[in-house]
């Protein structure tokens, strides 16, 4: 049987959440709990919005994740484990050598941001392509994100949007994890490890998980979502031909697995 490719959305499945440091453990004892009774099956490739930094951690406590490629920083950064080395996307290669070093300086002149002071906003550290912000207390992220992208477009950023979610992040508009996915590809064909799409799944569980999940299914490969999906994403899952798994989070995650082996 050839090993299951996983392409494992970290954020959207919410693990490594924000709900403390006893809940973050627990999320990683039961993804590995989850990805142990399968291990032999499987490649991981972990997906998410965070950087290099907070991903290292995952590598050493997961199996089969060592001699994967993954993306950080939703993408604009592939952290190769094997050899613990970041790569900047091509496409945002000038933009992180000659302008993102200036942006921070002017947005945090017009927004008083620090690395330290979550009264007036914060820079997420860590970091070095994808710009990610907190809001200080009192503004919601969405409302946040206006407040930037205003900022952005009045200074001639007109290539850059601010996205809301868990954090706001600042992103070259038009970009998305299926961007992503193409040069990951790539990554894996120089390695001579190309990706086998007949034996992959997309595992993610948000409406902006939509365009990976197109660009997966087209390729060949397969779409699972657990239960706690948005149900936006989950009609877009059915429409695919994917699964939904009964169970919410880990156990749904574990129940796409068995899904997706059998099928």
């Amino acid at each position: 049987m050839k090993p299951l490719h996983v392409l494992l959305d970290l954020d959207g499945l919410y693990l490594m959440g924000f709900s403390g440091k006893e809940a973050v453990q627990k999320d990683i004892a039961d993804l590995h709990a989850c990805f142990a009774r399968f291990e032999d099956m499987l490649r991981i490739t972990i997906i998410t919005a965070r950087p290099a930094a907070e991903v290292r951690p995952l590598i050493h406590l997961l199996p089969r994740t060592r001699e994967e490629i993954h993306l950080t920083e939703l993408g604009m950064v592939a952290y190769v484990a094997k050899r613990d080395k970041l790569v900047i996307h091509p496409a945002q290669q000038k933009f992180v050598s000659t302008c993102r070093a200036e942006l921070i300086e002017k947005l945090g002149r017009e927004f008083t941001l620090s690395y330290f002071d979550p009264m007036h906003g914060q820079f997420l550290p860590g970091r070095v392509a994808l710009i990610s912000l907190t809001p200080p207390i009192g503004i919601s992220q969405t409302r946040y994100a206006e407040l930037v992208n205003s900022f952005l477009e009045s200074n001639g950023w007109m290539d850059m949007i601010a996205r809301g979610g868990e954090t706001v992040d600042i992103l070259p508009k038009g970009w998305t994890k299926a961007d992503a996915l193409e040069w990951l590809e790539t990554l894996y064909a120089k390695s001579g490890r190309p990706i086998d799409w007949s034996s992959a799944v997309w595992l993610a569980d948000r409406q902006s998980d939509s365009s990976t999940a197109d660009y997966v299914r087209f390729h060949g490969g397969r779409c699972a979502c657990p239960a706690n999906g948005d149900e936006t994403y989950k009609e877009k899952v059915h429409e695919l031909d994917g699964n939904v798994s009964g169970g919410n989070y880990h156990r749904g995650l574990a129940q796409a697995l068995i899904w997706a082996l059998e099928a």
